[in-house]
């Protein structure tokens, strides 16, 4: 679920489908049918279609895939209005936030600062400046981009920071030794789109402030919370939302 509140909020109403193995050092979870997840802080009632699960103890990774269909919880006026700001206060800095303002070329307006990596072990070289979303995507079509950048990327969320003008460094770095609460690596070899949804990937991973969110920190893929983000309304979405995950939360030393 995470370590949030919100993952702490959240239910799962079927445990019993949950079958449980080890191998050596990782343990692994399958499931034949929909886990059924009520979300209070969210107001949402999740199923999730667990695909792949498994943790290894020696490498302190996990990873996991699955679908998702969301179901808005029926609740007061007041709960409603509680549901609407945590659903805000979840989405912003997510994710889905960062994925989604790269696509629409405005990430440091929305409060990201994102650095290039120069290393791939802790503590992390960083590169001095931050860098702009045509630096690190292209465009494959209308519909689509895709991350050019083949090393991990260092993202940290301070709306108060990004707003203010860059001091640059020509020829320096800074070391990163531990990962702050907003602060995340990042890497994807994924085409995204502007839902924030990625797919097809060959290679993700995620650690740090992301990887810490997971099923308790999901919001549908038609979600919108802020102008600029407005996505087709096409039928399917009126109803269900069907989302694919794919979380690696590796160490900073991994390879």
């Amino acid at each position: 679920m995470g370590e949030s509140a919100n993952a702490k909020a959240s239910k799962i109403l079927n445990p019993e489908i949950l079958d449980f193995s080890t191998s050596k050092n990782v343990l692994k979870a399958a499931t034949y049918d929909f886990l059924e997840i009520e979300n209070n802080n969210l107001g949402y009632k999740v199923k999730y279609l667990l695909k792949k699960f498994q943790y290894d103890s020696n490498l302190d990774v996990t990873e996991y895939e699955g679908d998702c269909i969301f179901e808005h919880m029926d609740g007061t006026a007041e709960q409603q209005a509680k549901w609407a700001a945590n659903r805000k206060k979840t989405y912003e800095g997510s994710l889905m936030h960062f994925l989604r303002s790269v696509y629409a070329n405005n990430s440091r307006q929305e409060g990201f600062l994102i650095y290039l990596s120069r290393s791939d072990f802790f503590p992390l070289t960083i590169g001095p400046n931050p860098v702009v979303d045509e630096q690190i995507v292209r465009r494959v079509d209308n519909n689509f981009l895709k991350f050019r950048f083949v090393k991990r990327l260092y993202v940290v969320f301070d709306k108060k920071k990004a707003a203010k003008p860059d001091k640059l460094v020509e020829d320096d770095s800074w070391i990163v030794s531990d990962l702050s609460d907003n602060g995340s690596l990042f890497m994807v070899d994924s085409q995204v789109d502007r839902r924030g949804s990625y797919a097809n990937y060959n290679k993700l991973l995620i650690q740090g402030s992301w990887g810490k969110k997971r099923i308790g920190e999901q919001l549908p893929w038609n979600i919108t919370l802020n102008k600029g983000y407005n996505l087709v309304n096409h039928p399917f979405f009126q109803n269900i939302t069907t989302c694919i995950n794919a979380i690696t939360d590796m160490p900073a030393n991994a390879q």
